[in-house]
C-alpha cells in the first residue's frame, strides 16, 4: 500500500479531510509551455470527528495510567513504608513486583502501562517535578516530600479519567 492509498483510506474513515489546493506542474517540458501537465495539489487536514476522540484516548490512557501507577507506588513507599532512599536496581525490582501484584489484583486496566520503559519515563518526569531525586553517582533514588507527591497525584489524576 502506498502513501496515496493510505491517505485515501484515512479520508474514507473520516480521520482526514481532503482539500483541493493550488495547481502544480507534475510534468514539465522545458521547451514547450503547452506540453506542461498540471494537477491539483491535494491538502489534508485532521478531522476532529467523533471517531477521533476514542482513538486518541485509547492511545493516551495506558500512558497516563503508567505515570499514575509509578506515583502511587512512590507515595506508598514514602508515606507507608517510610522509605527515604533506595538503590535504583532495588527500586526497579520492588516496583516491578508491586506492579505485578496490582495487575493480579485487577487494579491495572492496561497491562502495557506496567512496561519498564513507561515506568522509567515516569520516574524521569517525577525527577523534573521534584518528587524524586535520582543520584546517578551513588545509584540511589531519594524520595522527596509526601505532600509534593500528593500535589502531583492530583495533577496526574486530571488526565486519568
Amino acid at each position: 500500500m502506498n502513501l496515496s492509498n493510505s491517505l485515501n483510506r484515512l479520508v474514507e474513515c473520516d480521520f482526514l479531510k481532503a482539500h483541493q489546493g493550488r495547481r502544480v506542474i507534475i510534468d514539465e517540458d522545458e521547451e514547450d509551455d503547452e506540453e506542461r501537465t498540471f494537477a491539483r495539489e491535494t491538502l489534508y487536514s485532521l478531522m476532529f470527528a467523533h471517531r477521533l476522540e476514542p482513538l486518541l484516548t485509547g492511545l493516551l490512557r495506558p500512558i497516563v495510567e503508567a505515570y499514575w501507577l509509578a506515583l502511587i507506588h512512590l507515595y506508598e513507599m514514602k508515606v507507608e513504608q517510610e522509605v527515604e532512599t533506595i538503590a535504583d536496581k532495588q527500586f526497579y525490582r520492588v516496583h516491578q513486583d508491586w506492579l505485578h501484584r496490582q495487575v493480579d489484583a485487577g487494579l491495572v486496566r492496561f497491562v502495557e502501562s506496567t512496561a519498564f520503559d513507561c515506568q522509567l519515563n515516569a520516574l524521569r518526569l517525577y525527577q523534573e517535578w521534584n518528587v524524586v531525586e535520582i543520584l546517578s553517582r551513588e545509584r540511589l533514588i531519594r524520595l522527596n516530600s509526601g505532600d509534593e507527591m500528593l500535589r502531583q497525584i492530583d495533577r496526574v489524576l486530571m488526565f486519568k479519567y
